[in-house]
C-alpha cells in the first residue's frame, strides 16, 4: 500500500512539474516577441523637420555666396584657393547645405572674414555629417536633433 501511495505522489509531482514547465515555456514565448520598426527617421533642426525615411542620397555641399544669383562651390577648396575668393569677396557668406533628394537642409550660413573662421564652419559641418551618417545607419532611432 506504502508503494502504491508513493507512486501516486511521485505522479502528482511529476505532473505539476511539467504544468509549471508548460506554463513558463508559454510565458516565454510571450516576452520574446518579434520587433517591427515601422517608424519613419525623421531629423530636427532649428526649428524644422526633415522626413529622412524614403532619402536616398544625402549630399553635404559648401558653397560661397557671391550674389544673390551666384554661388560658387567651396567642396575641396585649398587654403589658396579659399583667400583668392576672400580677396575678391570680404566678408565672404558661406552656406553649407545637406541634399536631401530633392530636398534642402540649410545647415548654416555666416560671413567669414578668415580661413580660420572657415575652418570653424567646416568642422562644425563635418560632424554634423557624421551625426546624420550615423543616425541613418542605426535602424533602432527614429528621431535626430542636430545640434
Amino acid at each position: 500500500m506504502k508503494y502504491v501511495s508513493r507512486l501516486n505522489f511521485d505522479a502528482r509531482c511529476v505532473g505539476r512539474l511539467a504544468a509549471a514547465l508548460l506554463v513558463g515555456v508559454s510565458m516565454l514565448g510571450c516576452f520574446s516577441s518579434t520587433k517591427v520598426v515601422t517608424a519613419d527617421k525623421s531629423i530636427s533642426y532649428n526649428g524644422s523637420l526633415y522626413n529622412a525615411s524614403n532619402v536616398k542620397v544625402f549630399t553635404p555641399r559648401t558653397d560661397a555666396v557671391i550674389s544673390s544669383t551666384e554661388t560658387t562651390s567651396l567642396n575641396q577648396v585649398t587654403k589658396d584657393q579659399f583667400n583668392a575668393i576672400l580677396k575678391q569677396h570680404n566678408p565672404l557668406t558661406v552656406r553649407q547645405v545637406i541634399d536631401m533628394d530633392q530636398r534642402e537642409l540649410v545647415y548654416q550660413t555666416k560671413s567669414v572674414k578668415s580661413w580660420s573662421d572657415y575652418q570653424k564652419m567646416s568642422d562644425q559641418f563635418q560632424s554634423a555629417v557624421k551625426q546624420i551618417t550615423k543616425f541613418m545607419a542605426d535602424a533602432d532611432e527614429t528621431q535626430l536633433k542636430l545640434k
